[in-house]
């Protein structure tokens, strides 16, 4: 079995192809070497190496819009497609021309290169569709901050794409407002809501009021989700209140606040919130096996007790957040809430029918 030919050095590359200035001489070896030192991607390295042996002029149009080679990479790899590319016989017009010739607006050539990855021209020339203002306002001035940018517009232009709308929805309104915001990694939870909720998408929104907005619709989703599961399984709606019996709903000991979880919805948010499980215990809690409080201290969740009938009510467990032991206090406290439950049953159990 014959092993494939291993594939050319960037000079065997470079010197095979017949370029409108041909040869090898050392104006071209010197721009060949200082066009590529604008890139970090080695792709875009060797279209600009193209660019800048093709025509004296080839660094310095790369260095005025370092987008430039976006446009040849963007053409395929193979010589005999990058060295007849009609972007090679207008280096040295006006760039401002070269630029409109492609589609790609004036405000991109602050881009700086090593921002740049292959695969962007068509979200360039989209982003070329904006007002000229707006875009030179949205675009980011250091050359990190354009790299998460661009990724971030790319990742939302594909997620529009592959839902089957226009690609560029709402991509205006992310362009100005995620340069402004950084928060780049919350594309995804934003674009979601833009995608499914344009119709009431408040274009007036800064980045953090759509993000706080898409949280809130995903959590919704969650638990219209979770609400159709419980009642598949316990047959209870998920926000229906839970009989106690004579235990109590609320009752406050040494500065503690015991509140009971008393549905399906109540017991999620507090496993969300202490990040437990003790949303499973819902079927236990509905068949009366099992009562939940949530132990508070001036309103924040502290602790999570779980009582269990056996001949009375006894403490199953006393949890802190994450499944951690709690404060000796808190412990303490929830021993004495524990008699006040079994005082309470004892005592409705003793009054006359």
């Amino acid at each position: 079995m014959t092993k494939p030919a291993p594939a050319p050095s960037l000079g065997e590359y470079l010197s095979a192809m017949p370029f409108p200035t041909l040869g090898d001489a050392p104006w071209q070896r010197v721009a060949v070497q200082d066009a590529m030192e604008l890139y970090d991607n080695l792709d875009l390295r060797m279209a600009a190496a193209v660019i800048a042996r093709s025509h004296p002029y080839g660094y310095q149009t790369l260095g005025q819009a370092p987008v430039l080679a976006l446009v040849l990479d963007h053409a395929g790899l193979k010589p005999e497609r990058q060295y007849k590319h009609p972007l090679l016989r207008q280096i040295g017009a006006r760039l401002k021309d070269v630029l409109a010739s492609l589609k790609l607006a004036p405000q991109l050539r602050s881009i700086h290169g090593k921002a740049l990855r292959p695969g962007q021209l068509p979200l360039l020339q989209d982003l070329s569709k904006l007002p000229p203002s707006v875009l030179a306002q949205a675009l980011p001035a250091d050359t990190a901050t354009q790299v998460e940018w661009l990724s971030a517009l790319g990742a939302w232009r594909r997620h529009m794409e592959s839902r089957g709308v226009l690609r560029s929805l709402l991509l205006d309104w992310a362009a100005t407002t995620l340069s402004r915001s950084g928060s780049f990694q919350q594309w995804r939870e934003v674009a979601d809501l833009a995608l499914h909720l344009r119709e009431r998408f408040n274009r007036a929104w800064t980045w953090e009021s759509a993000y706080k907005a898409a949280e809130a619709w995903h959590r919704e989703l969650a638990k219209n989700s979770q609400a159709e599961a419980f009642f598949r399984n316990h047959g209870q709606d998920y926000e229906a209140e839970i009989n106690l019996g004579a235990l109590p709903a609320e009752l406050q000991i040494d500065g503690l606040d015991f509140v009971a979880l008393r549905s399906g919805l109540a017991l999620h948010e507090d496993g969300r919130a202490m990040h437990h499980c003790v949303a499973s215990y819902a079927g236990a809690v509905i068949k009366g096996k099992s009562r939940i409080f949530s132990i508070r201290r001036d309103g924040k969740r502290i602790a999570t007790l779980e009582l269990v009938r056996r001949k009375k009510w006894q403490i199953e467990q006393v949890k802190g957040p994450c499944n951690r032991a709690p404060d000796p206090a808190v412990a303490f406290a929830a021993t004495r809430f524990l008699g006040a439950c079994n005082d309470a049953e004892t005592a409705s159990a003793g009054v006359p029918a």
